[in-house]
């Protein structure tokens, strides 16, 4: 009886986490960030230099925390 019921929270938590994940990867069009698009890379928020004509982005994911300049007062200075 014990087993069926560790199966079964074991089971719910999957799916509530596999359910609630993939509705926000589809609600914020997630799926997006894998695509290479100019349309979806001109509203991305990771910080970004300028070369020329072209926004060339940082890829290289960590704390913005680590580059204020470059990560956030880009577009929230004042």
């Amino acid at each position: 009886m014990v087993e069926v019921e560790t199966a079964l929270v074991i089971a719910t938590g999957v799916g509530l986490v596999g359910g609630v994940g993939g509705f926000t990867l589809c609600y914020a069009k997630g799926r997006s960030y894998f695509y290479d698009d100019p349309e979806i890379c001109a509203d991305c928020p990771m910080p970004y230099q300028r070369v020329g004509a072209r926004k060339v982005t940082n890829h290289h994911v960590r704390s913005p925390l680590l580059g204020m300049a470059g990560a956030c007062m880009t577009c929230h200075g004042g």
